[in-house]
């Protein structure tokens, strides 16, 4: 019989960084069945791809006995030979996972998804309890092995104080997958110029404390304010909600900014049908906060600008990678977004983005999970 491994996530990005992993792992011989919380990004992302997904009830999530129970019935039905899942920052049903996983004697394997929010991923508190997880860090939840991006990954990871024998460096696979792809060509030039903004539910997440000095409303009234004062005609401005954001307040937002831009920038949700690559694809310039689909567009070639209004920290503390290790500086006000667009306009065919890609990911991955099986790495 095959070895079989439970893979669940709940957030968007990890479900993203699995899904190169899936068919790979079904090649090297396991079983691979798919779970999430039911409703979760998770669910409509991987039934997306084509895959059967088993929805966990919210009332098994919600308790640490719920996943517990739910866990022991699925190793019962058929053994798991290793738990896979992602690192969500807020949502317990991972964490809860890892400890029941734990106490079956299954080994478990956790990827990160973004070089942001490392120790909170694995402590008791959410984003909107930051302040108190910084007070005094503490990991209670922790799977078997760790997955980290690269090795600047690893130094965050450790610097936050997750235990060094828990991290492994595997790459990042959904990185590696658009890494290996010809970068898309750009819009035709009848459509004018393209643009996309990419929003996070920053508000929600983070609540009254937030650390960040802004929120995703603050941030598209920066950009806003920028493109009302281009000298441009014929601007079409996509907006891309977060799936945990609710799409109807971003109509309503839309709708009220119209009037600031005038006639010649049209703004609009982006289609509910379009891939994240693929409308970075169909814009010319990719705008975002901490995204990581600002990550994505500069692997397929399209300038990125970071938009941070009121953010005041050092960039050694800024919550997106580029802008900490210098490869793209945050703009804070309309100004700065302005002169960040039209940079990225005049050198449109030249990234500012060289970020490094290990095309292996998704076999260091896969080799990880043999051992962590017991099985000869192939």
């Amino acid at each position: 019989m095959q070895p079989n491994v439970l893979l669940v996530a709940h957030d968007p990005g990890g479900a993203n960084v699995w899904a190169p992993c899936i068919v790979p792992l079904q090649q090297a011989g396991f079983d691979v069945t798919l779970a999430a919380p039911e409703q979760s990004p998770a669910v409509h992302r991987w039934t997306g791809l084509g895959h059967a997904v088993t929805a966990i009830p919210h009332e098994v999530c919600n308790t640490p006995d719920g996943i517990a129970s739910w866990l022991s019935q699925q190793h019962a039905a058929l053994p798991i030979a290793a738990l896979l899942t992602g690192t969500s920052a807020n949502d317990f049903t991972e964490k809860h996972l890892w400890q029941a996983a734990k106490h079956l004697g299954i080994p478990s394997l956790a990827l990160l998804d973004q070089w942001l929010n490392y120790g909170i991923r694995f402590a008791s508190h959410g984003l909107a309890d930051a302040a108190q997880y910084h007070a005094n860090p503490q990991h209670p939840y922790l799977p078997t092995r760790i997955g980290v991006m690269d090795v600047l990954a690893q130094q965050e990871a450790l610097a936050a104080k997750l235990p060094a024998d828990r991290l492994v460096v595997v790459g990042h696979p959904a990185l590696a997958e658009l890494a290996q792809q010809p970068a898309p060509a750009l819009p035709p030039p009848e459509q004018g110029l393209v643009l996309s903004f990419i929003s996070e539910p920053l508000a929600a997440q983070y609540g009254t404390h937030n650390p960040l000095g802004f929120t995703e409303a603050d941030a598209f009234t920066c950009l806003i304010e920028a493109l009302s004062q281009l000298a441009l005609n014929a601007i079409t401005l996509w907006v891309r909600p977060h799936p945990k954001e609710d799409t109807t307040a971003w109509a309503e937002r839309l709708a009220a900014s119209q009037a600031t831009c005038g006639p010649q920038v049209r703004i609009a949700l982006a289609p509910a049908d379009w891939t994240p690559q693929g409308q970075i694809a169909a814009s010319h310039v990719v705008f975002g906060m901490t995204s990581m689909m600002l990550l994505e567009a500069g692997v397929l070639g399209r300038p990125v600008v970071c938009v941070q209004p009121g953010f005041s920290g050092a960039l050694t503390d800024n919550p997106l990678v580029l802008c900490r290790q210098g490869w793209v500086a945050p703009a804070t006000t309309p100004a700065e977004v302005r002169h960040r667009l039209e940079a990225g306009l005049i050198h449109a065919d030249k990234s500012p983005v060289r970020w490094p890609v290990d095309i292996k990911a998704v076999h260091h991955v896969v080799a990880e999970i043999q051992r962590l099986a017991g099985i000869a790495v192939s």
